[in-house]
């Protein structure tokens, strides 16, 4: 390969069809002045229909030619999921009123 053209997607469908007319039309010049060129397109926890967009690109033999399309998922493990707000009451000895401790949320 002479050019590799690596990109990533993220929440694009509205925008992805016109992306990939882009992209196409960049890969055929760059083809036409006669260097070889891939495209590789990493799809970040792509929605329902990003997934029938790269799909349908993916079953055209011109784009399995030229493209090697990635999903990465973006899962949160169990283990990495934490309490988002943690409250807790407590009552100085004198029991007057005290602002309460910091918290610090979990995102």
């Amino acid at each position: 390969m002479d050019v590799s053209i690596i990109t990533s997607l993220y929440r694009s469908a509205n925008h992805l069809g016109g992306f990939l007319e882009r992209l196409e039309a960049c890969i055929r010049s760059v083809e036409s002045r006669g260097y070889s060129a891939e495209s590789i397109i990493i799809s970040n926890a792509p929605t329902k229909r990003e997934r029938r967009i790269l799909d349908t690109v993916s079953d055209s033999v011109w784009w399995s030619d030229h493209s090697r399309i990635i999903t990465a998922e973006r899962e949160t493990k169990r283990t990495q999921q934490g309490a988002a707000l943690v409250v807790r009451f407590r009552r100085s000895h004198d029991r007057d009123v005290h602002s309460s401790d910091r918290v610090d949320p979990v995102v």
